[in-house]
Order: C-alpha cells, then structure tokens, then sequence
C-alpha cells in the first residue's frame, strides 16, 4: 500500500481499517503519507476518522463481552485481556500519527484512554462478584490501561505456554 498523500487515498485507507485484517499494512502506509489540512478537508477528515474510531473502539468492547460469556480458564481470559490491549495499542498508535495536527491527536488519544478506562472499570465492578478475589486480581494485573502508542509492551506480550517439553501440562505462574 502506499503513502497517501490526497483525501481520496487517505479515505482508502480508513475504509481499509475500518473492515480490519490489513492494520498494520496501513498503518505503515499511513505513518508515512501526507495530508493538506486545507479548511474543507479537516473537518471532513476529522469527523471521518473519529465515526472510524468509535466503530472499531466498539468492536473492541464488544468482543471482550461475548469473549468473556465463554471464558472460563485464566489462560483465555488473560489472551481475551491481552487481545484487548493490542486493539487499544493499535488505536493509539493511529491516533499519533504525525501527519494528523496536533489538536486531533489529542482528541484521538483521549477517545482511546477514556474506553479503555471505562471497559477496565467496568471489569473490576463485574469481578467484585468472584468471592475467590482471583478474577479481580487478575483485571488489576493485566490492565487495560496498560497499552502505550508504540506498541512494545502491550502488543508484543504472549501467554506462556502451558505445555512442557515432553508434552506434559505444567503450572502457570502468573505475576
């Protein structure tokens, strides 16, 4: 894909993200296009980019709760938590994009932080009913808060995995 430079390329690339499957492609195209903000194209662009931002920040929140109807092992709801924050990391990490002014960043990575908290915040109140105290520990530990717009903490984490070398299970040990 290519850097786009006109309101017409750039539209490609938010119908692309938008459908999803191809993010990391555009955003590398996107990181390195250009955009006049001439007075008729921000404010078409910025509605634009922010109706993007809702949808997939829904999508996000969507797919936490009808993954954790199912979740009933640690493993999955810790994958579920960390799918999460990739989602949160890679909406971030398109709302500082360089070619966007300043004011829109912003505006971008306050949408980002504010679902973020309001899905977390709605996980510890939904875990104050685990009577053993481990789901809610396990929230606290593995926040959603804890994205950041580069990437490298949050979306490059994984689950150990459960088996050993010989194919026996062993004990996970979460911190």
């Amino acid at each position: 894909m290519q850097p786009p430079t006109q309101y017409s390329e750039w539209s490609v690339c938010l119908e692309e993200l938008e459908r999803g499957g191809n993010d990391e492609t555009t955003l590398t195209a996107m990181a390195a296009g250009t955009l006049n903000w001439g007075a008729g194209v921000a404010p078409l662009f910025a509605e634009r980019i922010c109706r993007l931002f809702d949808v997939r920040l829904k999508r996000c929140i969507d797919s936490i709760n009808r993954d954790l109807k199912s979740a009933r092992e640690e493993a999955l709801f810790l994958r579920i938590l960390l799918d999460a924050r990739r989602a949160f990391t890679f909406l971030s990490n398109v709302a500082v994009l360089p070619s966007f002014p300043e004011n829109l960043r912003d505006q971008l990575s306050i949408l980002v932080r504010k679902s973020a908290e309001v899905a977390q915040k709605s996980l510890e109140d939904s875990s104050k009913h685990d009577r053993s105290g481990r789901l809610g520990s396990l929230i606290r530990n593995n926040s959603l808060l804890n994205y950041n717009a580069n990437g490298n903490a949050a979306s490059n984490q994984s689950l150990p995995n459960p088996r050993s070398n010989d194919g026996t299970r062993r004990r996970n040990i979460l911190q």
